[in-house]
């Protein structure tokens, strides 16, 4: 790994601690504080009822959130921290070179998009998902000034518009983490996005899949 890349690692270390900690105050703390508020609310409605013990319900449905959120979120973080931790000592990447791609965008389902599948030849997939794909870090292109150029997927202008027809992903092996993405070709428009994803589906920021991109839910069912 070379100094840029192992400072790209750390920054996506520090990125994650800052999302587990938003949404331990989303689910947790912020529905704590606000149910307080709204037992105290109600019980100065109903005469005789105490206020205290009112916002102490309302506090205690709120830990109940927050631990359920805890709960739920801790199989995903700790299998995540554990790949975090194997290309933490492994000190290496993955350069996956592609040319000639073909493509298509998948239908998100949730918040982590944009989703493209791509075509690399020798029936192998490259699937990269989430918003890192929207920033210009990703690509080495510097700061957009103004609207960005909505007609490209990842909302950058030539050359670093994405995806294109030939580009180099430089990613960490272990935890599927994409640290960089070369432009080298023309860009490709994805298509319509097409319906193939499930709730259930739990795959890294970048996967390797064998399959064929025409039965890219079937692959996708297969791998998830």
């Amino acid at each position: 790994m070379t100094e840029a890349e192992l400072k790209a690692q750390d920054f996506g270390k520090s990125e994650s601690i800052v999302s587990y900690g938003c949404l331990v105050i989303f689910f947790g703390i912020a529905p704590i504080l606000l149910l307080g508020q709204i037992g105290a609310w109600l019980a100065k409605k109903v005469p005789g009822q105490p206020i205290s013990a009112a916002r102490g319900i309302g506090w205690i449905v709120g830990v109940s959130i927050l631990v359920y959120a805890l709960t739920s979120l801790h199989p995903h973080m700790r299998k995540q921290r554990a790949r975090d931790e194997k290309d933490a000592a492994k000190q290496q990447v993955e350069e996956i070179v592609v040319t000639q791609a073909r493509v298509v965008e998948l239908a998100s389902i949730s918040e982590n998009e944009p989703i493209v599948a791509f075509d690399i030849g020798a029936g192998k997939i490259l699937f990269l998902q989430g918003q890192w794909l929207w920033d210009h870090r990703t690509f080495g292109a510097p700061a957009q000034e103004g609207d960005p150029p909505e007609e490209f997927l990842n909302q950058l202008p030539a050359p670093w518009s994405f995806p294109s027809t030939a580009f180099t992903v430089t990613r960490l092996p272990e935890s599927g983490k994409v640290l960089g993405i070369r432009v080298q070709g023309d860009y490709l428009a994805p298509g319509k996005p097409v319906e193939a994803l499930e709730e259930e589906f739990d795959f890294r920021d970048s996967e390797l899949f064998g399959g064929e991109i025409e039965d890219i839910a079937g692959v996708l069912r297969r791998a998830g």
